[in-house]
């Protein structure tokens, strides 16, 4: 099993660029969004954004929730709560794969349309304690400054593969078995991510129609 490095301090400055069609999320915050679609089905808690890295291979990134932790030992792609702070949603998801895998994101190029929620997110609940907490996930696709050293927070994960959609369609990478259990939705999102970077040429210079997340003070 994969031997998780320490926490790390304070993420780098984000300098990503992002793709025209991401600009709402590049210039609104959680906080904002929330009081812009008021109407949902239930009311949330707060916005999460979940990140599908490729490597050069086209292997996504998959990490392994830690023993100790909700839904214990299941996979995911990483992401989390955009949090007070961050000036905007993908702002927070950058921080996110930093946090969770030492990544550095330099580009998001595509949003992974989930639901039905407003611009195609995907509302869901958990239980913490004896509430209900509900989000609505909002999921990208970036590059990274570097596949070939990812470290993982302890505290949320435990192991991390790059699977490709054999992988995924048989549940195991070497001898990791892929354990989704009743995260159904997670499982279409990475076999949705696989399918759509297979169809995207790989081009990392920035394209025309192209936005940096850097400096928006």
């Amino acid at each position: 099993m994969t031997q998780p490095a320490p926490a790390r301090g304070a993420p780098p400055p984000s300098s990503f660029t992002y793709s025209e069609s991401l600009a709402p999320w590049a210039t609104t915050t959680a906080q904002q969004w929330l009081e812009q679609h008021p109407d949902t089905i239930v009311k949330l808690n707060g916005i999460c954004a979940n990140v599908a890295v490729f490597d050069p291979e086209g292997c996504i990134l998959l990490v392994q929730r830690a023993a100790h932790d909700t839904m214990p030992n299941t996979w995911e792609i990483p992401g989390g709560a955009a949090d007070k702070g961050d000036e905007s949603i993908l702002h927070g998801a950058a921080r996110e794969v930093w946090e969770e895998t030492g990544l550095v994101v330099t580009r998001f190029t595509g949003q992974i349309r989930e639901g039905k929620a407003p611009m195609g997110g995907y509302v869901f609940g958990f239980v913490k304690g004896d509430a209900s907490r509900f989000y609505c996930r909002y999921s990208f696709v970036a590059e990274v400054e570097s596949c070939a050293a990812v470290t993982l927070d302890p505290k949320e994960h435990q192991d991390y593969v790059w699977a490709n959609a054999q992988d995924i369609k048989s549940k195991k990478v070497g001898d990791r078995e892929l354990a989704f259990d009743s995260n159904y939705q997670m499982r279409w999102l990475v076999g949705r991510a696989l399918k759509i970077n297979a169809k995207v040429a790989d081009n990392t210079a920035l394209k025309p129609g192209e936005k940096s997340g850097q400096g928006t003070d």
